[in-house]
C-alpha cells in the first residue's frame, strides 16, 4: 500500500491552544476561541478530528469533522505540526511550521512519517533474502528514478538501511 500526503478538505477553525502528543494514539486536546474542546486523534493509520460544544469539558467532543484513514494499519505517531497541518488547523492566527530538522530528529526516537508530500511510502511485508532484496531496491531505484530509502528488518532482528 503507498502513503503519501492525504487530499483532507480543510477545516478552517482557529484554535486558542493545543497541546498533548504521545504515540499509538497520538492525542491532541484544544479549544477554540468560542470555548469549543477540540479532539485529534492518529491511531492504526486513522486520522480524526472531533470538537464539542462550547463550553463542554476538554474531553466531550461528540462531532467528528474528520475521520479518515491515511496511514499504515499500525501506524500512530504524528507531531503536532502536522497533525494541524493536514486538518488545515491554525493556532492563535499562525500555521504551525515543522523544519525539516525537527521532524527528522523526531524521527530519530519514534516513526514519525513525512507527511508534506515530498514522500512517498510503500508499506509492505515481503518475505526474501538478503541478496533478493538489494536486487529488489536496485530495481525499483532504476524504475523510479529518484533515491529509494528502505528500512529492513531480516530475520534475527538485524536492521539494514538501503540507499542505492
Amino acid at each position: 500500500m503507498f502513503y503519501t500526503r492525504p487530499t483532507l478538505s480543510p477545516l478552517g477553525i482557529d484554535l486558542c491552544k493545543i497541546g498533548g502528543g504521545g504515540s499509538c494514539p497520538a492525542q491532541f486536546y484544544g479549544r477554540t476561541a468560542e470555548g469549543r474542546p477540540t479532539y485529534i486523534r492518529y491511531r492504526g493509520g486513522r486520522f480524526s478530528v472531533s470538537i464539542g460544544d462550547v463550553g463542554a469539558p476538554e474531553h466531550e467532543t461528540p462531532t467528528k469533522l474528520l475521520d479518515a484513514v491515511i496511514g499504515p494499519t499500525l501506524h500512530g505517531d504524528m507531531l503536532l505540526e502536522q497533525a494541524c497541518d493536514l486538518a488545515g488547523l491554525t493556532v492563535r492566527g499562525e500555521r504551525l511550521v515543522l523544519s525539516d530538522e525537527k521532524r527528522e530528529a523526531a524521527a530519530e526516537k519514534s516513526n514519525i512519517l513525512d507527511w508534506s508530500g515530498r514522500t512517498t511510502y510503500w508499506v509492505r511485508d515481503l518475505v526474501m533474502t538478503e541478496d533478493a532484496g538489494r536486487c529488489f531496491v536496485e530495481t525499483l531505484a532504476r524504475k523510479v528514478g529518484e533515491p529509494v530509502f528502505f528500512d529492513v528488518t531480516w530475520k534475527g532482528g538485524r536492521q539494514y538501511r538501503i540507499l542505492p
